[in-house]
């Protein structure tokens, strides 16, 4: 659900502002000048008279897509990023600015925000012209993947995304000497839990390859306003889950992640 951009789009590396990437005319005997680099930076502005969104394309970082998020209400309000198989959800933003980084994966993407008791929503291109991404998938050949769709508790109040994970499936699955990563295709991404995303996702490695995919559910969030009135559900974009995390309803895996652990994956190392 992509809407197009109504209204003319000040691109600010064709604007007359003087950047470090401006591209000015040469004169003769001048060097080329460099093509201008797309911004690697979306703001997404809300106030009481609609929202902005001043490029239409963007490049992500090596650490996935970076929002600046400029809350001009003068309350918390909620933003939403949306592509066509991902997800930020419905996800609380305080006064001010504030700054995420999302695993959004390239293409057409949906921005979005509560602004004045409307939801706003625009669309911009999230241009891998540096090839940072790289899908996060399972190791094993599709044909030899397979599902644990059986809700697993987990027993511990926690915040941890992977030690929820390990609680509920048990370190009989999730060894020690695995390590557990964030479900994100940029590379300086892999340990950054913090993300917002409709789908908590926690990548177990094994030996360098990607062995399981365990899903989370979280805690439904609280749907109020700083002075604690309930604030307008109505919106198309469901809630992003927030911690501590509730179960694991869905394990995507690899049959190596059946395999025996060792005494000492299972135990940890022995003094």
């Amino acid at each position: 659900m992509a809407l197009a951009v109504f209204g003319v789009v000040a691109l600010p590396w064709v604007s007359g502002a003087q950047h470090d990437h401006d591209v000015s005319a040469a004169s003769a005997g001048d060097a080329p000048s460099r093509r201008p680099e797309m911004p690697d930076v979306v703001e997404l502005r809300c106030s009481l008279g609609g929202i902005e969104v001043p490029v239409a394309s963007i490049r992500p970082q090596d650490d996935g897509m970076h929002l600046d998020v400029v809350n001009r209400l003068g309350l918390a309000t909620h933003v939403w990023v949306v592509g066509e198989q991902w997800s930020s959800g419905r996800f609380p933003v305080g006064t001010g600015t504030s700054n995420f980084v999302l695993a959004a994966p390239p293409g057409p993407l949906t921005v979005g925000c509560d602004a004045g008791g409307s939801q706003q929503q625009r669309q911009v291109d999230l241009v891998d012209v540096d090839e940072a991404y790289t899908a996060p998938a399972l190791s094993c050949p599709e044909a030899e993947r397979l599902k644990m769709a059986e809700a697993l508790p987990v027993s511990d109040d926690t915040r941890s995304m992977p030690t929820a994970a390990r609680n509920a499936l048990g370190v009989e699955r999730i060894a020690y000497t695995d390590q557990m990563l964030t479900f994100s295709g940029y590379p300086e991404a892999e340990t950054k839990w913090s993300t917002p995303a409709l789908d908590p996702v926690v990548r177990v490695v094994r030996s360098n390859e990607t062995v399981a995919l365990v899903h989370l559910t979280g805690t439904e969030p609280d749907e109020t306003d700083a002075d604690g009135a309930p604030v307008d559900t109505a919106s198309t974009v469901v809630s992003t889950p927030e911690p501590p995390w509730q179960s694991v309803p869905l394990v995507e895996y690899c049959p190596a992640f059946l395999e025996p652990q060792t005494e000492t994956d299972t135990h940890g190392p022995q003094t």
